[in-house]
């Protein structure tokens, strides 16, 4: 809710409508499917809790993640995933960009799902799929989140649409953009991520610089992954879209996040791997280790590994 926000009702005089919780995700996933057309009126809803493969556990053949909503854009003639979050929560980036390196390829379920809803079979390469984008709708996002998606609108200013969304008297709603702007972070004293190509040549600056660039090389060479640079920190990515670990910056070190939190304890018994809950909002886990020179690399490429197989299912 938003105290300083006030709206009114003109019906039966000025009359200021009181701002309600929404009861859960559904409740707002009802309200915005059913009205979808009226509130984007370029898209067109082709399925609600839609699964992939690239979400289903192969396993056991059940979801282990569903998009909220699937819906086409008929004037940029590609999909758009739509998530919706009632409570503000930790993992929220990390499962957006986990849904983007998805929607952003041909997927067969894709094209299915919209032959079904427009009765309009089509080929993949009628579609554009580099233009596919996510929309999120929630009740509020923490400064984190945000920042983190600034970081990656820097790249792809269309990739990703956060909207706010508040419930008025059970009759009205309201949607505003949160992430139109850029957000406005304080600057610590850490290398910022979006400075590393103009560190100076000399200095503690340049000595951090090329440390990450080695540690860069020696992730790529050991595993398949692809990197995307935000803000404040670079997470590393394979093909699975599932981050293997984020790498921070600092003035003297490079802290390196793992993806597994507490309870999955496939780092636990590494010496160079430490427990320190800090790495959630940047989409990693619960342990993580600190790289202060060249010698360090070799030290986390081990555990780094380990994190890999199980992110892409050889574990």
């Amino acid at each position: 809710m938003n105290p300083d926000s006030m709206v009114f009702s003109r019906i039966n005089g000025l009359t200021r409508l009181a701002e309600e919780e929404f009861v859960n995700e559904s409740e707002m996933e009802n309200m915005v499917g059913s009205n979808l057309q009226k509130i984007f009126p370029c898209l067109t809803l082709l399925k609600k809790q839609f699964s992939t493969d690239a979400t289903r556990h192969r396993s056991q053949g059940k979801s282990s993640n569903r998009f909220d909503m699937l819906a086409f854009d008929t004037k940029k003639n590609c999909f758009v995933v739509i998530e919706y979050k009632n409570k503000t929560g930790s993992h929220l980036i990390d499962q957006v960009f986990r849904y983007i390196s998805i929607i952003n390829r041909p997927n067969t379920d894709f094209i299915d799902a919209y032959g079904k809803a427009t009765n309009t079979p089509r080929m993949p390469n009628d579609f554009n799929w580099a233009l596919s984008y996510m929309i999120t709708i929630a009740g509020n996002y923490t400064s984190k989140q945000l920042e983190a998606a600034d970081g990656a609108l820097n790249q792809n200013p269309d990739i990703l649409k956060m909207y706010t969304i508040r419930k008025f008297d059970g009759c009205m709603m309201a949607l505003d953009l949160a992430n139109g702007t850029p957000v406005c972070a304080k600057e610590t004293r850490s290398i910022r991520q979006d400075k590393m190509t103009n560190l100076s040549k000399t200095g503690p600056d340049q000595k951090m610089h090329n440390l990450f660039e080695k540690l860069d090389r020696k992730i790529k060479e050991n595993m398949h992954v692809k990197h995307i640079t935000f803000k404040s920190y670079t997470a590393y990515m394979p093909p699975t879209g599932k981050n293997i670990c984020t790498v921070i910056p600092q003035k003297n070190c490079l802290k390196l996040y793992y993806a597994p939190r507490k309870r999955d304890k496939i780092l636990s018994g590494d010496e160079f791997v430490k427990y320190h809950k800090g790495g959630r909002h940047l989409g990693a886990g619960d342990y993580m280790s600190v790289i202060s020179n060249p010698d360090d690399i070799d030290k986390v490429i081990k555990p780094l590994k380990k994190v890999y197989d199980w992110r892409t299912g050889q574990a």
